[in-house]
């Protein structure tokens, strides 16, 4: 996809005049986002991961979102799981695909922030 591709983050910066998709979707789930799943159900020594095609999600739940021409074309979701993890999913809009999942502690604030590579009012 050409022209101007941005990336925003929650915890820095989200234009207000986004559409961002909130609320009921209906997601599916590509062969690399089941593979990293059962990587992770492995990793994590579960029993199972279960991966929902309908999900809900608020603004709060919102992570990243990359925008090309103002228009958005992927959300990082982030939803609570169960009482120690929280399920991220990243999903390409407007198809609804989600590219991959990964499972992160409850407790993890991400620290590490690279706060460079997202956009800023000050960048604007």
């Amino acid at each position: 996809m050409e022209g101007a591709t941005k990336l925003y983050h929650s915890k820095i910066y989200i234009p207000a005049e986004l559409k961002i998709p909130l609320g009921k979707l209906y997601v599916r789930y590509s062969d690399h986002a089941l593979d990293e799943a059962e990587r992770e159900r492995k990793f994590r020594r579960l029993k199972n991961i279960f991966l929902h095609r309908n999900i809900y999600v608020e603004l709060e739940n919102v992570v990243e979102i990359e925008v090309n021409n103002n228009v958005v074309i992927k959300v990082l979701y982030r939803i609570p799981y169960d009482d120690n993890y929280d399920l991220l999913l990243a999903v390409n809009f407007p198809n609804g695909l989600v590219k991959t999942v990964w499972l992160n502690s409850i407790h993890d604030n991400h620290e590490s922030l690279n706060k460079e590579k997202y956009e800023s009012p000050r960048n604007l």
